[in-house]
């Protein structure tokens, strides 16, 4: 017996519920942390239990909820919060009004209501977003949120242009790049100095330039001409074209123009392949292939490298290659 009621105490603080102070439906709270990981989502039918026990709002793109309690209908304001307290199969959750009370059932599958923003989601997403910066598609330059509210519809931001007094408010976020991303890639860029184009000059980041959406990283060489990459469509492949950012350093380019000679060199960074070339001034120019093959015989040591559907073939013999299949 004393050791059953030991376990119970042991036990009470764990059983003991916090007291939730009523919201205002006009209202947003700031003080009080949600219970659950903030959330902003349809409500589906895979796992709605998860809901139970949040305060939620149910927005709309327009107009008012609409919601029946006590065989009446009622109309709550847009960004009314409501207190999910049980889940009714198939499709349909209990709740309570948090500003009066009001019980009310509600069918999260064809209302037309939803998604559901789960409390503070708002809040953390306003902090998130302050002062942040994007590249807005098909507007040149870089935006700013300025400010950010709960609008028919959800979460609204509105942007200012940097360095001018251009300003644009935004349903959404959605599909729209964040500026941080790019900054970050050209620090990567900045402690060295860069093979910039297919003969071999070198160059170090300026800056960022952004032309109708599009993110372009911008280097100078030594005589103060520019050369811009397409950062949004970068591959990775190593030759110089558009789209693809600086892969060689200044190092490299030294390194190589040695090694091969300055006009293989240039021909590896062009990406074009000549006969000749070993594998490693093929991977140097175009990168490995997705699948090889190799095929040896007593006379010669055969090798092909293919790059898939209408890219090049590469027919290596004794290390050098020595056929090209333009596909």
């Amino acid at each position: 017996m004393k050791q059953l009621l030991s376990l119970l105490l042991l036990m009470t603080p764990c059983m003991i519920t916090a007291q939730v102070k009523v919201i205002p439906g006009d209202t947003l709270p700031s003080e009080r942390k949600p219970v659950y990981q903030y959330d902003s989502t349809d409500i589906s039918t895979i796992h709605p239990e998860k809901y139970i026990g949040q305060k939620v709002i149910l927005y709309q793109n327009k107009g008012v909820l609409r919601y029946g309690w006590d065989n009446k209908t009622y109309d709550a304001p847009l960004f009314t919060y409501f207190e999910i307290t049980g889940f009714k199969a198939p499709q349909t959750f209990q709740m309570k009004r948090c500003d009066n009370g009001d019980e009310c059932s509600f069918d999260f599958f064809g209302s037309g209501v939803k998604p559901v923003m789960a409390v503070g989601y708002y809040e953390s997403i306003a902090k998130a977003r302050d002062k942040s910066r994007w590249i807005i598609e098909g507007k040149d330059g870089v935006w700013q949120i300025i400010d950010t509210w709960l609008g028919e519809g959800g979460i609204r931001h509105k942007l200012k242009m940097v360095g001018d007094t251009l300003s644009i408010s935004l349903h959404t976020l959605w599909g729209q790049k964040s500026y941080a991303h790019y900054v970050y890639m050209m620090d990567r860029y900045r402690n060295n100095e860069w093979v910039v184009d297919e003969n071999n000059s070198y160059g170090r980041v300026d800056t960022i330039k952004v032309i109708n959406g599009t993110p372009y990283l911008v280097f100078k060489d030594g005589r103060k001409k520019t050369y811009t990459f397409d950062m949004s469509r970068a591959q990775g492949r190593h030759y110089i074209s558009i789209g693809d950012l600086p892969f060689f350093t200044k190092s490299d380019g030294v390194k190589y123009a040695h090694k091969y000679g300055i006009t293989r060199w240039k021909q590896i960074l062009s990406g074009d392949v000549k006969i000749g070339f070993t594998k490693e001034m093929v991977a140097l120019s175009i990168g490995y292939p997705n699948q090889s093959a190799s095929k040896t015989n007593v006379y010669d040591d055969m090798d092909i490298w293919e790059y898939g559907t209408g890219l090049e073939t590469i027919v290596f013999k004794n290390g050098k290659v020595c056929e090209i299949w333009n596909k």
